[in-house]
């Protein structure tokens, strides 16, 4: 089962592995959107995760999962506006100040 780390830094392959920030959660049948808010942390130090569900039974697969990777995208986008700065395609961000 691999780490939380390097489960979000996947790209999609041919095999179909899910777009960075996507998950599949197989035991409940939905897609998940997952952003970490470095601005908020939780008692332990680690940064709050904020996601989003998708049931594919509401939905359909094709859409829960499109459903998902566009919340991903607006919950980035409220994250930049909130904290000033901008996350690339990496992950990394970058200071809009600079």
């Amino acid at each position: 089962f691999p780490s939380h780390d390097i489960t979000r830094n996947r790209r999609i392959n041919k095999e179909g592995e899910l777009p960075i920030g996507i998950r599949y959660d197989k035991e409940r049948d939905r897609f998940i959107a997952v952003v970490k808010d470095s601005s908020r942390k939780t008692s332990s130090g680690d940064s709050v995760q904020i996601s989003k569900h998708f049931l594919v039974k509401k939905y359909g697969y094709k859409e829960a999962l499109r459903l998902a990777i566009q919340a991903r995208k607006e919950l980035l986008e409220y994250i930049e506006n909130k904290n000033g700065v901008i996350y690339s395609d990496f992950h990394k961000i970058i200071d809009n100040n600079s």
